[in-house]
């Protein structure tokens, strides 16, 4: 949807403004944490990230699927209404990322997100919080699918397209799904941060 891409478009134009108004100073980077890696080669990394509206307890859930050269696989976005808790909406991005990859067919696969105790109960096998039980459950049971599996808390610098996506997914209202790329405001930004590396 043109209008879709263009509203989203807009809204990120105007966040990216705002970030670059707010200071002169680079934020420091902690190699290997905050900024994004690839996996080694075989495995696919997955990172996701969710935006939480607590007035209309709605999440927007942002994916984004890249292998071994940094090459984007697919792209989703994902709407979840009646979302109690921004804790809840990160968990249900995790479950989201996880039955996505079951169906691209990936057995070797590191799930990165930038919400700590959600990473730390995924990577346990058990939950204290009762609106989290169930997601939970389920992310342990579709552990067991995987050859190979790790879950790793990273900054939001270093999954920061997945946040974009949310961002963007829960101001317009409109999912995506996209097989080898992004929306081209991201691809755009993505281009960007490149250059400045190269500064």
């Amino acid at each position: 949807n043109q209008n879709c891409g263009k509203g989203i478009a807009e809204w990120i134009c105007q966040y990216l403004k705002e970030l670059e108004g707010a200071s002169v100073r680079k934020p420091t980077v902690v190699k290997g944490i905050g900024e994004w890696r690839p996996p080694v080669v075989l495995y696919v990394k997955f990172n996701f990230d969710a935006t939480f509206n607590q007035s209309l307890n709605i999440s927007s859930l942002g994916i984004l699927v890249r292998d071994h050269r940094g090459e984007i696989i697919v792209s989703k976005t994902i709407i979840h209404k009646r979302v109690a808790s921004p804790f809840t909406a990160e968990g249900l991005a995790c479950l989201q990322a996880l039955l996505l990859d079951i169906q691209l067919c990936f057995s070797s696969v590191t799930f990165e997100g930038d919400a700590k105790p959600v990473i730390k109960k995924c990577e346990s096998n058990n939950s204290d919080r009762l609106e989290f039980f169930t997601i939970i459950y389920k992310i342990q049971q579709l552990k067991r699918v995987f050859h190979s599996i790790s879950f790793r808390h990273v900054y939001r610098s270093a999954s920061y397209l997945a946040h974009f996506l949310a961002s963007g997914s829960l101001t317009s209202g409109h999912e995506t799904y996209l097989l080898g790329g992004v929306l081209d405001f991201i691809a755009d930004d993505r281009k960007k941060r490149r250059l400045r590396e190269f500064d």
